[in-house]
């Protein structure tokens, strides 16, 4: 039950005629407009308050028909109000909302006469979305009882009691079955006995999060579906078959029977497994349609290289080769052997604990991405020259510079710029088509309808 004013459906037929003028009579001043308006709200509440919320789309009809006379009789005193002139237009925007709340409260005795239960819902759903939007425009205009909750108990019909028995929620013009969900739930159960986890009872949280998110999935894809059609964008069985028939040559072997081995396995259907491809390919082609006008512009290019510079650069390096043992009385003597000129990758080979030791003990230090006590001294040698041992996590180093170190360098942005622009694309595609997305969830909000206990 939504308890709203009863202002909150009166239409505005004589007013919206006329104009905020009404009757032609003088007008008010702020606080008389007010008093007047209020005044006629807590005349008319209680008539309508008295009206039994319906249960049911059979009772609808006679709801709306026990509402709208006494609602209809209230606007005409409300329009026969005169505002002040500073008012005129933000009164004017309240009626229209007003009316907006009766032509959908019509809408709903229509559709629910003719049994059209999808229809009524989304009626319903117009009614409280207008009649929420004349409630904040009441009280802007100061109104206290016509945007209040006291005079119109029940006259917003729930929604969610409107929905036939099997459906979890309407989206729009698309009902959401028991059945969609429940396939979605035997899918995840599924996944977990796969790794071997239990699958959450019914009543704890994790069922419920799981059902939240299977919900929201099923209600994103409504969404999808019916702006697919507003933007023209279709998926042909002819691309659904040729995904499929790609998914049986890479993941099966083009074998039939293997295909529906596993399909059997994993509780799946053919149908559903078209339904799931049908799917990805929507989304895909929603992308490519949101996002067709979305470029990278020359400017954008040179800014990002200019600041991740970083990026561009390969830092300084060195060819060395070191000798890694675990005692530094190992590392010492093999350090004096070496000075009295021993073989350093014989050495190597035979007392490294490091992998290197298979090459002689070479190695490529990088300034900065090498070990801090090893990068700093391999950096500091003379061409030639052997390092006392030196310590570092792994133990105990002897290093010797076989080269002069290699000074870094930046790759041209020439040599870089596709790749920037591939990267700047694709991100400024994924944040335009994420903006897209909640926007038509913000755009289907006041048309989703949930079955009771199903509401995130």
């Amino acid at each position: 039950m939504r308890p709203l004013r009863l202002a909150l459906l009166a239409a505005p037929l004589v007013a919206l005629v006329a104009g905020c003028g009404g009757g032609g009579g003088v007008r008010l001043s702020r606080e008389a407009y007010a008093a007047r308006a209020d005044a006629v709200c807590r005349e008319f509440g209680p008539r309508i308050g008295a009206v039994a919320e319906p249960r049911r789309l059979g009772e609808a009809v006679g709801f709306a028909d026990r509402v709208l006379g006494p609602a209809r009789e209230e606007v005409e005193k409300l329009g026969a109000l005169r505002p002040p002139e500073a008012l005129d237009e933000q009164a004017e925007r309240w009626l229209a909302a007003l009316d907006g709340a009766l032509d959908g409260l019509a809408e709903l005795r229509s559709q629910a006469r003719t049994g059209e239960a999808v229809g009524a819902v989304r009626a319903a759903g117009r009614v409280a979305a207008r009649a929420d939007e004349a409630a904040e425009l009441a009280r802007g205009l100061g109104l206290r009882a016509c945007a209040g909750t006291g005079s119109l108990a029940g006259a917003v019909p729930d929604p969610s009691r409107l929905l036939p028995e099997g459906v979890v929620a309407v989206v729009g013009d698309e009902a959401i079955e028991r059945a969609e969900l429940d396939a979605l739930l035997r899918q995840a159960a599924r996944a977990y006995g796969a790794t071997g986890r239990a699958f959450p009872k019914e009543g704890l949280p994790e069922y419920r999060a799981l059902v939240a998110n299977a919900l929201r999935y099923l209600v994103q894809q409504a969404q999808l579906e019916q702006k697919a059609k507003e933007l023209g964008v279709e998926v042909s069985e002819q691309q659904v078959e040729e995904r499929l028939r790609q998914i049986k040559r890479g993941s099966f072997g083009g074998s039939e029977r293997r295909y529906l081995a596993a399909l059997r396995e994993q509780g799946l259907t053919d149908r559903q497994v078209r339904g799931s491809i049908r799917a990805q390919l929507l989304s895909q082609a929603l992308f490519a349609k949101v996002t067709e006008g979305v470029a990278v512009s020359g400017a954008e290019l040179e800014e990002y290289y200019d600041t991740h510079r970083e990026q561009f650069t390969q830092p300084e390096t060195r060819e060395v080769r070191h000798i890694v043992v675990k005692r530094k009385g190992l590392a010492e003597e093999i350090y004096r052997r070496l000075e009295a000129g021993a073989d350093f990758p014989a050495l190597a080979g035979k007392y490294s604990q490091d992998a290197s030791r298979s090459v002689g003990g070479r190695l490529t230090v990088t300034r900065g991405q090498t070990l801090a006590p090893v990068g700093r001294v391999a950096f500091a040698l003379k061409t030639g020259e052997i390092s006392k041992p030196v310590r570092t996590i792994y133990g105990w180093h002897v290093i010797q510079a076989l080269a002069p170190a290699r000074p870094g360098r930046s790759t041209p942005f020439d040599q870089v710029e596709e790749s920037i622009r591939r990267h700047l694309l694709e991100r400024k595609q994924d944040e335009a088509y994420a903006k897209w997305l909640e926007q038509t969830e913000k755009e289907f909000a006041p048309t989703v309808v949930y079955a009771e206990g199903y509401a995130p």
